[in-house]
This record gives structure tokens, sequence and C-alpha cells, in this order.
């Protein structure tokens, strides 16, 4: 019976240090990573305004490569965030940045063209862990 015992709580001890593992794992970036759809901001936000539901199905939880005009760009302590001009004054593309990438040289009006994954739409449409191509 005791030998039971030691072989149950091995596997609880193996079980929980994978799981930690798993769960402070970093996330792989995007930067080589080949985009699945390449448009522009306002073509994308055009989709959803349209057919969320058909825009859902094309462009969530894909590697979405945009292009577009700065319209802003946001950064606080930890998060960089870059608007990409849609055309429209109540919606945006929203380029949440990956940790560590630079922005500088970036200016409101330019052009440029980012890599990210869509996360979907309210109001706005959101890319996480977006990258700058180079």
């Amino acid at each position: 019976m005791r030998k039971y015992i030691w072989y149950i709580l091995i596997a609880v001890l193996a079980g929980g240090a994978y799981g930690y593992y798993q769960y402070n794992r970093p996330v792989a970036s995007l930067d080589s990573a080949n985009a699945d759809v390449m448009l522009d901001a306002p073509s994308l936000l055009k989709a959803f305004e349209t057919n969320e539901t058909e825009a859902n199905t094309k462009y969530l939880d894909k590697v979405i490569e945009v292009s577009g005009q700065i319209s802003r760009i946001e950064e606080d302590q930890e998060k960089k965030s870059i608007y990409l001009n849609t055309g429209n004054e109540m919606s945006a593309v929203i380029c949440e940045m990956e940790l560590g990438t630079p922005t500088e040289g970036l200016a409101e009006g330019s052009k440029v063209v980012i890599k990210g994954k869509c996360t979907g739409y309210l109001m706005d449409v959101v890319l996480v862990q977006s990258v700058i191509k180079k």
C-alpha cells in the first residue's frame, strides 16, 4: 500500500511541475511567423463591419500582416499600441506591440506594415503580439 502512495505522490509532483512549466512558458514571437493574410487597415475593418461572423472565420486567431497609416501611438510603462487609420473616425486597427518591440522612428502619419494575431472586433479590430515588419 505504501508503494502506491509513493507512485501517486511522484505522479502529482510531476504533473504539478509540468503545469508550472506550461504556465510560465514564454509566448513565441510572431517575428518569424508567416502571415496567413495580408491586407490594409481599412479593408480589415470593413470586413468586420460588413459581416462579423464571416470575418471571424477568416481572421480570428490568424497571423495578419496589415499595412496602414499611423494615427496614434500610445505608450505606457509596459505596453505600446499603434493605432492604424481606417478612414472611420470611430474605429481603428489597434496593434498591441510585443514587449521589447522598438517604436523609435515611427510617427503619426507615417506608413507602416505590422504583423500580429487578430483577437477580434469591438468597435476596433485588435491585433496582439504585433511586430513591425522589416
